[in-house]
């Protein structure tokens, strides 16, 4: 009775650090309208999914991101004054401070879907372009997942090894996406009338090179087309109804 007792006290409190650290990602995405497709909740974290463009801007997806570990932060340095004040049991308080820990390093991970990943995405599209960064991320997580599994004592021990099949799984089904995101991103650019701040020349008319947060300007036969022109010769016999 007591261990049922103890399974479910530590079950509220990682409840709680999940739902204020999604709460964190919502808040933000709430400020800047971004529109919430579902939100599923696991056993290590929860996973907010938008039916928003993939041409937002990568400062807004950033603050939306890190929301969620500010709302973390604030929520245990509250939980802190309340246990310096002898409000919460130091045995309830270490619970909740492994259980933080835990959730907070393992959501920066750099495995999609995660935010370590997505964090590292960000980064990258200072850099690269879509396309590349796109399969990048999904690099980064086998590598990461490898280098995790390579540790298969510590999985044991911790009895984890279901999470990293789903994080497997997953990276898995993304890779089949790949292809998909990238027309989603450039068919938005075309449908849509996106203002961006900086311009890109690309020579040629390799589309692939195109980048978030800018427009392009297309070299092609010592002539400068305009990113719409382009895209409008790839989508305009498109049934995009």
């Amino acid at each position: 009775m007591i261990s049922i007792s103890g399974l479910f006290k530590e079950f509220i409190i990682l409840s709680s650090i999940i739902f204020i650290h999604e709460i964190g990602h919502l808040f933000f995405a709430y400020v800047f309208k971004w529109h919430i497709l579902k939100i599923d909740i696991y056993p290590f974290g929860g996973c907010i999914s938008f039916s928003q463009s993939l041409n937002k801007p990568i400062l807004e997806e950033f603050i939306i991101l890190i929301g969620g570990y500010i709302t973390q932060i604030i929520y245990f340095l509250t939980m802190y004054v309340l246990y310096n004040n002898n409000l919460i049991t130091i045995y309830n308080f270490n619970i909740f401070k492994k259980y933080c820990i835990i959730i907070f390093i393992f959501n920066l991970l750099p495995i999609h879907p995660l935010d370590g990943s997505k964090l590292i995405s960000l980064l990258l599209y200072k850099i690269f372009s879509f396309n590349v960064v796109n399969k990048l991320k999904i690099i980064i997580s086998f590598v990461a997942i490898f280098i995790l599994l390579s540790n298969y004592t510590y999985f044991l021990n911790y009895n984890i090894s279901i999470i990293f099949i789903y994080l497997i799984i997953k990276n898995i089904k993304e890779i089949k996406y790949i292809k998909y995101i990238f027309k989603k991103f450039l068919l938005e650019r075309y449908l849509y009338n996106i203002k961006f701040y900086k311009t890109k020349v690309i020579k040629n008319n390799n589309i692939k090179k195109m980048k978030r947060d800018k427009k392009h300007i297309f070299y092609i036969n010592n002539k400068y087309i305009t990113e719409k022109d382009v895209l409008n010769g790839i989508f305009k016999n498109y049934d995009i109804a």
